[in-house]
């Protein structure tokens, strides 16, 4: 589904963040899964790859002090 290269760059955000790669993984994993169960799978890699490492991001920028729920709503509001 997510191609390695894109998994690789991820994890190396995760590490420079000092976050836990599989935690935000699992979620973004998720995610990418409900979107093709709507729409469809995607036609490119490139296009499923560069949602993942959008949510990843989203993920990422989110301030680690606010609360799990709000944290997560935020986060998937601004995708």
């Amino acid at each position: 589904m997510i191609s390695q290269g894109a998994i690789r760059q991820a994890q190396s955000w995760c590490r420079r963040r000092r976050q836990i790669f599989a935690r935000i993984e699992r979620k973004c994993m998720t995610y990418v899964r409900i979107n093709e169960s709507i729409v469809g799978p995607f036609e490119h890699q490139v296009d499923a790859d560069k949602l993942f490492l959008m949510l990843v991001r989203t993920e990422l920028d989110q301030p680690a002090d606010e609360g799990s729920a709000r944290h997560s709503q935020a986060a998937w509001v601004s995708v």
